[in-house]
């Protein structure tokens, strides 16, 4: 099965994670398959925005436990895979053409770091929005300490 689904809808190119069954969360297949998107669309003249969802039941959960389960068990380091994370979602906060995160269910993590990374979020009222990466003793890799504060505000991040 295919981690990230590509569809072209007029101007809108549509980038649909799709590992429901691991809640979309981010491993190495999926995220080399989003960094060879963000390369083709902005070269594709025929974009001119670019959406990332999830299918199933949450937008992204963020990392991908079982593969850093995996990475530990053979002796590797997981800092070359947060590495990509985190340039692929700033190479997605510099990109030319608009980005935009549909998000429902959760985004949570690495979730919350790529709908950061995004021109524009918009997310159905039910969804879970949050950053659990000190509760699980983790790097917030993508972003969100860099950009969560200028996406909420002075008054929300002080709480």
């Amino acid at each position: 099965m295919e981690p990230l689904l590509v569809e072209q809808r007029g101007t809108v190119r549509w980038l649909l994670f799709n590992r429901p069954e691991r809640r979309n969360a981010l491993d190495v297949t999926l995220i080399e398959a989003l960094d060879k998107q963000i390369t083709s669309a902005e070269a594709d003249p025929g974009t001119a925005v670019i959406a990332v969802a999830g299918r199933g039941p949450g937008f992204c959960a963020g990392g991908d436990f079982h593969q850093f389960l995996e990475l530990h068990e053979r002796g590797d380091n997981p800092v070359d895979f947060l590495a990509d994370v985190s340039a692929c979602f700033s190479r997605i906060a510099a990109s030319p053409k608009p980005w935009v995160a549909v998000v429902h269910g959760h985004a949570v993590a690495g979730g919350l770091e790529l709908a950061l990374a995004c021109d524009v979020v918009v997310a159905a009222d039910t969804t879970l929005i949050g950053d659990g990466h000190l509760n699980r003793r983790l790097v917030p890799a993508g972003g969100s300490s860099v950009r969560l504060p200028g996406a909420v505000g002075r008054g929300l991040r002080r709480r």
